[in-house]
């Protein structure tokens, strides 16, 4: 394995390597993806960054990109824009090699600190960049299309706050209890629980019996949930508690 500058013949590959890599890494529709290839891989984005110097790619050994990093640097932060890596190429520690090589690059270039950000849905790729002792210190909503999604921002810097936005702490409500809703009815908590970020979510029933189901409880504030976004994400609007499956495979491996 080779890694290089990109060079502007690589444009090509490297979407090619972005696409089946965000295929295969998140439930994203097709309209959404090509969307996200248009506005971050387009032929103008990438020649900036190549210009840039902030672009490198992985070759195999019969030179086809495998792997690419992207990044950008301003004000003494240097930020991870992407890091995909092809689905043959995978568990070969292809990722882990751009990622050091890239941000070495960008303390070259008069990075003081490594910033990136990574869908919540990837979990994956949040391990990933823990593995690499950057923390979350913050979170946006990014819009791809018409569809909003929850990002983790991480940087090398411990955060500010006492406690982290994604930190799981008490439950405010647990298991077994009841919980009155906006329409002044009771709800009834089971057993099930769905891990989140800050606290779990509990399954809430209408009856005692607990045999009909009826939304979810956040457990970290006690807030009623009523549904699920079309990704499966359960999440809290008034804390931001967030519940998201882990079936699918990262794109930093």
């Amino acid at each position: 394995m080779e890694f290089q500058e990109a060079t502007h013949d690589d444009r090509g590959a490297i979407r090619e390597v972005a696409r089946t890599s965000i295929e295969a890494s998140y439930a994203l529709s097709p309209r959404t993806i090509e969307t996200l290839l248009e506005t971050e891989f387009g032929e103008e984005r990438l020649a900036d960054l190549i210009e840039d110097e902030s672009a490198l790619v992985a070759r195999d050994d019969e030179e086809a990109v495998v792997g690419v990093f992207l990044g950008t640097t301003e004000d003494g932060v240097g930020t991870v824009e992407w890091i995909h890596v092809a689905t043959e190429a995978r568990g070969r520690g292809v990722g882990r090699e751009l990622y050091e090589r890239g941000t070495e690059r960008l303390r070259d270039r008069g990075a003081e600190t490594i910033r990136a950000e990574v869908l919540a849905d990837n979990a994956q790729g949040r391990t990933f960049f823990e593995e690499f002792g950057l923390d979350v210190d913050d979170q946006r909503d990014v819009e791809i299309g018409e569809e909003t999604f929850r990002a983790h921002v991480y940087t090398e810097e411990e955060s500010d706050d006492d406690v982290s936005p994604h930190t799981e702490s008490d439950p405010v409500v647990e298991a077994g209890e009841t919980v009155e809703t906006p329409d002044g009815e009771t709800v009834h908590l089971g057993e099930e629980e769905l891990p989140g970020e800050q606290g779990p979510f509990y399954v809430a029933y209408e009856g005692k019996e607990r045999d009909e189901p009826y939304s979810f409880v956040c457990g970290s504030c006690g807030t009623l949930v009523e549904a699920v976004d079309a990704l499966d994400r359960v999440e809290c609007e008034e804390c931001g508690n967030l519940n998201t499956p882990d079936e699918w495979d990262g794109s930093y491996l």
